[in-house]
């Protein structure tokens, strides 16, 4: 994704680690890792406080191949992206692959996508997500939204509503917030659909993860 995250090409964590395993479908040599995580903390999207790779053989038992820590301040108010990457002293062959990074604080709602330096030419354009990790470098879609913590349509801003709804952009955020504002907190989740815009079938994809208290 580009440094615009309202397009939808992110996929965003608010308030836990985000954790994913890739299945190579066969036994792969890895010279190294790369992950990249976007920063917008006018948004409160962070970067997490650290990023670590591990190796499988079996899907079940990873061993820690590479941890980077993150460099990039908080306060730094500039939208960037910015790479966690670590070469391997030597390369190494696994079937499995999990990244796992740490939220920094309870403003870290950030994103991320994934690439993997890899030697052996077999090595699929598009890694298989492993059964229950979370989708990776995925634009906003109803399956996705099952690894993304609830939504309070009461005090979210226009920003943090058109990153984390489902078919909503920034115009259709800044509407749900004029409506709150013209009318009061919203009452129950069916409400959201008197805002303009807002259709039954929005309505629908996002109801899942909608609170209003």
């Amino acid at each position: 994704g580009s440094e615009n995250w309202r397009k939808g090409d992110w996929q965003g964590y608010q308030g836990q680690d985000f954790e994913a395993i890739i299945n190579f479908n066969d036994n792969t040599k890895i010279s190294g890792f790369t992950a990249s995580f976007l920063q917008d903390t006018r948004s409160w999207i962070l970067m997490p406080q650290k990023v670590e790779f591990y190796v499988s053989e079996d899907g079940a038992h990873f061993l820690l191949a590479a941890t980077v820590d993150n460099t990039l301040a908080a306060e730094d108010n500039t939208v960037q992206i910015k790479e966690f990457a670590q070469k391997l002293p030597q390369t190494v062959t696994a079937k499995f692959m999990k990244i796992k990074a740490y939220a920094l604080s309870c403003l870290a709602a950030y994103c991320v996508t994934l690439n993997v330096f890899a030697t052996d030419p077999t090595v699929p354009a598009n890694p298989v997500v492993a059964k229950d990790s979370a989708v990776i470098a995925a634009p906003k879609t109803e399956q996705s939204q099952n690894f993304i913590e609830k939504i309070n349509i009461n005090t979210a801003n226009a920003e943090q509503l058109a990153a984390a709804l489902n078919g909503v952009g920034q115009k259709k955020a800044e509407a749900i917030v004029q409506f709150r504002e013209q009318n009061g907190p919203f009452k129950s989740v069916e409400e959201l659909g008197q805002v303009k815009g807002i259709g039954e079938a929005t309505l629908a994809k996002n109801k899942s993860i909608i609170v209003i208290e």
